[in-house]
This record gives structure tokens, C-alpha cells and sequence, in this order.
């Protein structure tokens, strides 16, 4: 939702207050709108691009953590045989299976990195919706797709009267 003012009649919704472009007005003056109606969709388009970006080199970090945590788990194995042969230390093996915890640690932070994108990705689409926050008309609309907003810009929305008050 976003800010404005409400009065016993109306829910004046003041476009100045959401910067960007308007990709697309649900909503024409006269129209009978519900509660969560969405009103018009802002442009996300740059902000999507970049967690795009980053969310794709994740995702080729984690193809080359994978292959190499492939490598180091095939020289895990080796070790281990010689190991159980008596021709490495302990030590040595210790420290091939430090690696490959570390390679495990890596993988584990770019995912929660990874699901965290994800999350603003999800926020950013939902929040380029703006959405009537009550039942009514719409009285007044000076938006319209492929704009900008500007100070004078807003939705005005008759509020629709609860019959049982």
C-alpha cells in the first residue's frame, strides 16, 4: 500500500509519494473497485535486472564450487585409501577433509545468499502493485502507462459506505 489520506469518503492516494515509470493503470475513472484492487503497476524492470545479475553468478560460483567440491572429494577418497594403507598421515587427511568442509561452507552461504535474492526479487514484484486499500469508486485517476509520476499525480477512491453502521 502506499501513503495517503483518508477522509469519511475518500482514500486519496498521493502518486508523488512512488517514484518511477507506470507500466500499466488497472483502473479507469467511474470503475467500481474492491479492497486489494490493484490500481497500477510501477516499472521494476532495473531493479529485477540487477538480483538477476547477481543471482546468475551465483549460480555459476556454485557450478564451479560443485565441480571443484567433486575434485576434492575424489582426492578425499584417495587420501582415505592411503590413509588405511599407513602411506599418508593423519594429518594429511585432516587436512583434505578442512577442504572439503570449507568447499561445503561456500556452497551453504551462496544458497542463503541465493534464497535472500529470491526474497527481494519477491518484495520488489509485490511492491510494484499498488493496491486500493478500500471498496468504492474511482473518482479521479491523472496517472497513465508509460509516464512518470509527478507531484500533481493521484487516485481518488469514494469510499463505498458500510450499510450496517
Amino acid at each position: 500500500m502506499v501513503n495517503g489520506r483518508v477522509n469519511e469518503t475518500l482514500e486519496v492516494i498521493d502518486a508523488s509519494a512512488i517514484q518511477g515509470k507506470v507500466v500499466q493503470v488497472y483502473v479507469k475513472k467511474g470503475q467500481t473497485i474492491t479492497a486489494g484492487s490493484p490500481l497500477i503497476q510501477l516499472d521494476t524492470t532495473g531493479e529485477l535486472d540487477q538480483i538477476d545479475f547477481q543471482m546468475k553468478q551465483i549460480s555459476a560460483s556454485l557450478g564451479e564450487l560443485d565441480l571443484n567440491k567433486k575434485h576434492i572429494g575424489q582426492q578425499q577418497e584417495k587420501t582415505q585409501s592411503l590413509f588405511n594403507a599407513g602411506a599418508v598421515s593423519q594429518e594429511d587427511l585432516n587436512n583434505i577433509n578442512n577442504e572439503l568442509d570449507q568447499y561445503s561452507l561456500q556452497v551453504e552461504k551462496l544458497k542463503e545468499q541465493q534464497a535472500l535474492l529470491q526474497r527481494s526479487r519477491d518484495n520488489i514484484k509485490a511492491r510494484s502493485i499498488i493496491k486500493s486499500s478500500y471498496e468504492g469508486v474511482v473518482t479521479e485517476i491523472s496517472l497513465e502507462a508509460g509516464g512518470y509520476i509527478g507531484q500533481s499525480d493521484k487516485i481518488v477512491i469514494k469510499k463505498k459506505w458500510d450499510s450496517k453502521r
